[in-house]
């Protein structure tokens, strides 16, 4: 990206080039993500500061003993890999933003779009969303920057090229959530038992077999293979029931599916907010921000009807009622 941005090889199309391999890179890790084990040190980690009220009296008493903090808990960040490409994203978009070069941010915003369906279809809507948000901020503050009245003909296609990309960006995160709208019948009940039926519970490796599977039923199926272990080396065998593995596993589906929902509304929100206090942008840019607005609250009103029916069909897995499952509204 250094020597894209050298006066030399100034052109926008190398960076819309080099924007377009690494959402492909994205694209592939996106599919193979779920196939890595969630405590694997692929996942670089992060620091969890401890509370005091709830830390164990040796950590309270060693802390107090040195006069320093607690010693945080250090965790994987799952999306550690999304964040650090999503930052050069952004500056690429950055990059053409600065320039004016509204043809090539308009195909950089378009790719960003369409790549948004891979992270839907795939259940990564958490990072859909976060790529989508810092890649795609240039591209909203620099096109609300423009002026569309009396646009003189020369600058027609100009301008016209920086409305598709207001447009594109738009449309990405409504991607993303129409991405997980076209999988939601392989994430139905009967899906997920025939997912489970192929998992070989003395074989972890079983639990990351190819396909859709949400980080969350992941974690589930992942705390109930380590707790069948510990059952079968105390009592010598499994005596946990068949339907347990399912009502585990509906539960890390309940959780996914309200965890998305919840996030898709959040960004909705923030989205489609009035710009921010300063110079105001163009009338026809808020025209289309509003229609685009419009049309994400129809998409959304139309599928959550499915995602709540799924959501009921998998709360009826709920047997045993010794845990608690997401209120989701």
């Amino acid at each position: 990206m250094a020597i894209a941005l050298e006066s030399k090889y100034a052109g926008g199309r190398q960076l819309v080039d080099l924007s377009r391999a690494l959402l492909s890179i994205l694209r592939f890790y996106i599919v193979q993500k779920t196939r890595i084990p969630s405590a694997s040190f692929w996942f670089r980690r992060t620091n969890k500061h401890k509370d005091w009220l709830r830390a164990t009296q040796h950590e309270v008493d060693l802390a107090l003993a040195t006069d320093t903090s607690l010693v945080p808990e250090q965790i994987p960040d799952p999306n550690w890999f999304e964040l650090k490409a999503a930052t050069v994203l952004r500056d690429i978009a950055r990059a053409l933003a600065d320039r004016r070069d509204f043809a090539n941010l308009s195909r950089f915003a378009d790719d960003l779009r369409s790549s948004m369906d891979v992270f839907g279809g795939h259940g990564a809507i958490e990072e859909g969303i976060l790529i989508a948000r810092i890649a795609g901020m240039p591209i909203i503050d620099r096109c609300r920057q423009e002026d569309f009245s009396a646009v003189p003909e020369a600058e027609l296609v100009r301008v016209t090229h920086a409305l598709e990309a207001f447009e594109f960006q738009c449309c990405a995160f409504i991607e993303v959530f129409l991405g997980l709208v076209r999988v939601l019948e392989q994430l139905s009940p009967a899906a997920l038992d025939r997912r489970l039926a192929h998992v070989d519970w003395a074989a972890e490796k079983s639990i990351y077999a190819p396909g859709l599977n949400p980080r969350k039923v992941v974690e589930q199926m992942e705390n109930l293979h380590r707790c069948l272990k510990f059952e079968a080396a105390l009592e010598g065998q499994v005596l946990s029931p068949v339907w347990l593995r399912t009502e585990m596993a509906s539960r890390g589906m309940v959780q996914f599916l309200d965890h998305a929902v919840t996030q898709i509304l959040v960004e909705l929100e923030r989205a489609f907010a009035p710009p921010p206090a300063g110079t105001a942008p163009h009338a026809v840019m808020v025209a289309e921000h509003c229609l685009w607005g419009m049309e994400a609250c129809n998409k959304l009103a139309k599928h959550f009807q499915a995602v709540e029916t799924l959501v009921a069909a998998h709360i009826a897995s709920n047997r045993s009622k010794e845990y608690t499952w997401p209120a989701t509204d």
